[in-house]
């Protein structure tokens, strides 16, 4: 074969390889375009069926009929609206996908179907709350993979299992690279609900009766401060007299930080004395405990908030001065307004401020 029959070959070759992958493109763009057509479809008739049925103009069983389909892209049509309704109406949506038989379909598949399947419907069955999935989930969060664990801790958290709490935090603290963050979202994933068993959690370490290291299988200063985030953050307001003592029983300067935040977000008032921490060698406690005692109007502290107005830390002078304001002190913040002190300068900031 001579160089021009070759070169000839050569670019017929790769016209044809071009062309191909100019089909392959075009034809699966077309399917997914077809795809998308009849899921578009069906969703515009999924969407008059649900609104029907949520006005109560159609029975349960009526929308469940009328709502046939692929049960993945029911899924993605109704997740939306799972997300997004509140109260009844969502009550009434998780009954409607019952009734489809969706519930049932991927219980099935999170025992049987390949992993990819599995991992998505055991995903949908925490969203749904299906306490029927415990079983499969609890094992799953006994997984040496991490993925698969950590999807497993997310839809135990889901299905508001509030029991299991403490096995989620250990696996998770213990076996997986998560964040601190990401402990706590999954953590408030649970609810409100949670606040309860982490509070008596924290009330039997406080008495003796539990070894926190050992249930948690970390050091003290990261299970107490965990807890103490979610307490602050669903504002749990009978966790105020466990955070209180909590000050007088650590001396970790971390957590201390985390219980004055929490008690700042509760904004409930303490019996415990703040006095040490007004003074604390910390700025930040020292700033904490200054905004704190602005959050909860404690008069008692007025005296120590005018002391810490020349402190070396602009954040405790700031904190305190706002404090001595919310304190209605506002006078006392004029009459020095004028020093040519740090006390004169915060005053004078946050009498422009506020």
């Amino acid at each position: 074969m001579t160089m021009f029959n070759l070169l000839i070959v050569v670019i017929i070759v790769m016209i044809i390889s071009i062309v191909s992958l100019l089909l392959f493109v075009l034809i699966n763009h077309y399917l997914l375009w077809v795809k998308e057509h009849a899921y578009q479809k069906k969703s515009n008739a999924w969407e008059t069926v649900l609104y029907s049925y949520l006005a109560d103009e159609i029975s349960v069983s009526e929308a469940a009929k009328k709502m046939k389909g692929d049960y993945f892209d029911l899924w993605s049509f109704l997740k939306p609206y799972l997300d997004n309704l509140m109260g009844q109406d969502r009550e009434k949506l998780v009954y409607l996908i019952k009734e489809t038989g969706m519930t049932d379909y991927f219980l099935n598949k999170a025992k049987k179907a390949n992993r990819k399947k599995r991992l998505i419907s055991i995903t949908i069955l925490g969203k749904l709350g299906d306490k029927r999935a415990l079983p499969i989930l609890k094992k799953m969060l006994k997984s040496p993979k991490t993925m698969e664990m950590v999807i497993a801790a997310k839809a135990i958290a889901d299905t508001k299992e509030v029991n299991l709490v403490l096995p989620v935090f250990r696996r998770m603290l213990i076996n997986t690279n998560t964040t601190f963050e990401g402990i706590t979202e999954i953590a408030v994933r649970f609810g409100k609900d949670v606040c309860t068993p982490i509070n008596n959690i924290i009330q039997e370490w406080l008495e003796g009766q539990r070894n926190l290291e050992e249930d948690f299988g970390v050091s003290i200063d990261q299970s107490v401060s965990l807890m103490v985030d979610i307490l602050g953050y669903y504002r749990f307001t009978k966790a105020a007299p466990q955070l209180g003592k909590i000050l007088t029983n650590v001396d970790d300067n971390e957590v201390i930080i985390h219980v004055l935040k929490a008690l700042s977000r509760i904004e409930y008032p303490t019996t415990v004395s703040l006095t040490p921490f007004i003074y604390h060698e910390n700025w930040i406690i020292r700033s904490q405990v200054a905004k704190y005692i602005g959050k909860v109007k404690e008069d008692t502290y007025r005296d120590d908030m005018k002391n810490i107005l020349n402190d070396d830390n602009w954040w405790v002078r700031f904190y305190a001065a706002k404090a001595l304001y919310d304190l209605g002190y506002i006078s006392y913040l004029n009459s020095i307004s004028n020093s040519k002190d740090h006390r004169g300068e915060i005053s004078r900031y946050i009498l422009s401020k506020v």
